[in-house]
């Protein structure tokens, strides 16, 4: 994989969740196409991000997300490294890097933002919690756990 992109040809997109806003940097345009239409109903304003993260893929054979990554905690943010896929985030810096070698880009960039939106919510204040919920009967029900865990077939 390279090292760092070159920007002169990149594709930007800034992403806005619950009130936070990053700037995506793709170096292969139709990738960061593909993540525009996938996430264009939480397409940010580019007023303020507070993480520019640069995203680079290449297509390759590695596996879409092994069950148990490698991570690196700091105060600072983490790193993560799996075959095929290495990224880290620095809040210090209010960077994000991700390198990608796999068949599977979005749903690689789909993992990458969850570790990213985790780590901004907690310095927010807040919390991410994965699960599913649903409504039934004017009942709002959610379950939390591990992926995998059957929560949506609960």
């Amino acid at each position: 994989m390279k090292n760092r992109m070159d920007l002169s040809e990149s594709e930007t997109f800034f992403l806005e969740i619950a009130g936070i806003e990053i700037c995506l940097v793709f170096a292969q345009p139709a990738l960061g196409q593909l993540a525009r239409a996938r996430y264009q109903a939480f397409a940010g304003a580019g007023t303020g991000p507070v993480l520019t993260c640069q995203i680079e893929w290449e297509a390759g054979p590695g596996s879409l997300i092994a069950p148990d990554p490698k991570m690196d905690f700091s105060v600072d943010g983490m790193c993560f490294f799996l075959p095929g896929f290495e990224g880290q985030i620095e809040l210090r810096l209010r960077t994000g890097h991700l390198q990608l070698c796999t068949e599977h880009p979005l749903e690689a960039v789909e993992y990458y933002l969850r570790m990213v939106y985790a780590l901004l919510a907690f310095e927010a204040g807040g919390l991410l919690f994965h699960g599913a919920g649903i409504v039934r009967e004017g009942q709002g029900y959610i379950f939390f756990g591990y992926s995998g865990s059957g929560k949506t077939t609960v």
